[in-house]
């Protein structure tokens, strides 16, 4: 039984040589994609940081008031029930 090694290690020095850049205009291209690519994830993190910051502060504030209602002896349904029709 015979090993190939081409099938086993596809990546040889010629094939790798192959796929670099040759000239100052591709290496060029290649580091403006790269930096793009990474450009785009980075928004793409800071968006959804930023999505989950903003349902935190959301939670911690609905707790907060959950909080103080039930310190203050008042169910929240029937506080919400007079908050809408206005009496007390």
């Amino acid at each position: 039984m015979s090993i190939n090694i081409q099938e086993v290690v596809p990546y040889t020095e010629a094939a790798v040589e192959a796929k670099l850049p040759k000239t100052l205009h591709d290496w060029q291209a290649a580091a403006t994609s790269s930096i793009k690519n990474i450009s785009d994830h980075s928004k793409h993190f800071q968006s959804f940081f930023q999505r989950w910051s903003n349902m935190g502060i959301i939670l911690s504030l609905t707790v907060s008031l959950l909080n103080a209602l039930l310190a203050a002896h008042v169910q929240p349904a029937s506080y919400l029930c007079h908050l809408v029709s206005g009496t007390r």
